[in-house]
């Protein structure tokens, strides 16, 4: 389709069109890919910090680690007040009354929770961020235990 002058309008206007649309195609897929890679990254993001939160948890049960309320607390008819060290038994009863029980990145960092790989998460959440601790507990023998740990991300960790 070549004659002396080079190539016709239609020709030219054809290979424009084909490689606008190999382009967009390309493009549209890529935009995809990246979406779904922030998505995934970001999910695996919020698994680690439930993750590291569902340690201390463990840890707080059977280590003897301590807790410190990050806010007045009521047990019973007696209110505990804000940075109040809570650890073993007394932490058991704590949370056979109050089953739900916050802790901030921060205090997780401050307490050598986040290893070198973390800091890139560090940095994108809030330090202030709460990451809520759920303990579903029994009586046995008249002894309080934490029969499951789970951890979930509050709403300002976003």
């Amino acid at each position: 389709m070549r004659d002396k002058n080079g190539y016709t309008l239609p020709e030219v206007l054809a290979v424009v069109t084909i490689i606008a649309v190999v382009a967009t195609l390309t493009i549209t897929l890529s935009v995809s890919l990246l979406d779904k890679t922030k998505n995934k990254i970001n999910d695996y993001e919020r698994t680690i910090l439930v993750e590291i939160a569902t340690t201390y948890a463990e840890d707080l049960d059977k280590n003897g680690k301590s807790y410190y309320l990050t806010s007045d607390m009521n047990q019973g008819s007696v209110v505990i007040p804000n940075g109040t060290e809570v650890k073993e038994y007394a932490f058991k009863e704590l949370v056979h009354s109050n089953p739900t029980i916050p802790i901030t990145i921060n205090k997780l960092k401050e307490l050598g929770y986040f290893g070198d790989l973390d800091v890139k998460i560090q940095k994108k959440y809030n330090f202030d961020c709460t990451i809520n601790m759920n303990f579903e507990t029994s009586v046995q023998d008249g002894y309080i235990v934490i029969d499951k740990i789970s951890a979930k991300l509050g709403d300002d960790c976003k």
